[in-house]
């Protein structure tokens, strides 16, 4: 704003100097009537193109401020659900008695309950990742080499 009454006050001073000049200046020649009038249109043009300009570009700014704070909200909010989905998903599937059993690793149990619940598992992740919508797929790691996938 200070460029503005910087530039707004150059233009008044240089037009009442012009002003001041006009008065006292004898306008003989067709040539210098001429100049005279031109030089008094462009001024008040140029002053409001520099004013217009600032105003649009400020006005620009400002609304490309307010759209990336609100997309930046919008973002941070949707990361929340997201992450809140995942950790709800995570605990409904570890509570699983099925998924317990396989991941306990117990050694009473023989190889072919093992692939049965292998099996119960990796029905059970299909079942939340083809339903879940936000969840692609699901990786778990374990100590036993009983990793799930």
């Amino acid at each position: 704003m200070s460029l503005l009454k910087k530039v707004l006050g150059f233009f008044s001073n240089l037009g009442s100097m012009f002003i001041e000049s006009i008065v006292n200046f004898r306008f003989n020649s067709i040539r210098t009537k001429l100049i005279a009038s031109f030089l008094a249109l462009v001024f008040p043009i140029l002053v409001l193109g520099i004013v217009s300009n600032n105003m649009a570009k400020n006005s620009i700014k400002e609304l490309a401020e307010g759209q990336a704070n609100s997309i930046t909200l919008a973002t941070s909010q949707y990361m929340k659900l997201l992450t809140e989905n995942i950790e709800e998903v995570s605990l409904k599937f570890l509570a699983d008695e099925d998924v317990g059993d396989y991941l306990s690793g117990s050694s009473s149990i023989t190889e072919y309950e093992v692939l049965q619940l292998r099996r119960s598992v990796e029905a059970e992740i299909q079942s939340y990742t083809i339903g879940g919508g936000d969840i692609s797929d699901m990786l778990h790691l374990t100590d036993a080499k009983r990793d799930l996938k």
